[in-house]
């Protein structure tokens, strides 16, 4: 998809000098528009509008841009979060089960266990999507994407900051979700079943086979293709909810089901998963080792064959 240019050139200057108490940001109640807005969709606690945002109070706001866009501006009292390194971290064998690990990666951010936090990219993207997710898994319950993202927030209210926020280590104790994740197995077993949807974030390229993007191409034996780009606007927002329960109407994905979503490596899946969440969808896992995972692994079937 293709997203208009956000005006982002002609950013409004970067401010300093913000007052420390904006060094956490509360999710307050909308305005009269962006309840309108949000409140469409059945699961709307899972994103913040740009107007949430100016009320300052005790939550964490996580930026998830390169550090040097970090630099250039943020939402005042927004923390950089190294997204990089939290995905290569995040797709280490045993990562998804060690404790020691996230302790030191969520605590290193200021975040403990009661801490909402809300996450924000230029736009709505897989990498907002992807820590989204995976804060969700270790065990926090409130975490939320800012609808439109730093985009939205500058045409709402035009301010960014270079100041940078000094973070003070919390103590957070993982309690995971595996009914958030699944994994090959539980894929392989679940095959052909009615009650298992599979659903390919990828591109209609990728799904077809090109390019490997893998050990090989292809898909899994049965997946629904859903690329993630059908969920987001050409400004980088959530699509209408009415909009969005269409597709998945379109692609018969029911309440009934466990939803597996899919990628190449778990962002773009994780952008699926949240999309399905925000529409009020119980049973949504992310299949996290995703077609590298899968493809890896010669004994798995995959279609179309090599």
């Amino acid at each position: 998809m293709t997203f208009k240019a956000f005006g982002l050139s002609g950013r409004r200057p970067v401010t300093h000098g913000v007052p420390a108490v904006l060094a956490a940001i509360l999710l307050c109640l909308p305005t009269a528009q962006a309840a309108a807005g949000s409140q469409a969709y059945p699961n709307s606690r899972l994103l913040a509008e740009p107007e949430d945002l100016s009320r300052p109070a005790p939550r964490v706001v996580l930026d998830v841009r390169p550090r040097a866009a970090y630099a250039a501006g943020h939402i005042p009292g927004a923390v950089w979060i190294d997204t990089e390194l939290w995905a290569t971290k995040s797709r280490e064998a045993g990562a998804l089960e060690d404790a020691a690990l996230w302790a030191r990666l969520v605590g290193d951010l200021g975040i403990d266990g009661r801490t909402p936090v809300v996450v924000y990219d230029e736009v709505v993207t897989p990498t907002a999507a992807r820590i989204w997710w995976l804060l969700r898994y270790v065990g926090l319950p409130d975490v939320r994407i800012v609808n439109g993202g730093l985009a939205a927030w500058e045409k709402a209210h035009g301010a960014v900051t270079g100041e940078v926020p000094q973070v003070t280590r919390a103590n957070f104790q993982p309690r995971f979700q595996p009914h958030m994740l699944a994994n090959r197995h539980f894929i392989a077993k679940s095959l052909g079943q009615p009650g298992v949807c599979l659903v390919d974030a990828r591109t209609e390229a990728e799904y077809n086979g090109q390019p490997a993007r893998g050990a090989t191409g292809g898909r899994i034996p049965g997946a629904r293709h859903l690329e993630w780009t059908n969920f987001v606007d050409e400004n980088g927002r959530m699509k209408p909810a009415g909009e969005i329960r269409k597709l998945v109407e379109e692609h018969q994905i029911t309440a009934d089901q466990t939803i597996v979503a899919y990628c190449r490596s778990g962002g773009k899946a994780s952008l699926n998963a949240f999309a399905l969440e925000l529409m009020g969808l119980k049973s949504v896992r992310n299949y996290y080792g995703s077609w590298l995972g899968w493809s890896a692994d010669p004994s798995l079937p995959t279609e179309p064959r090599p």
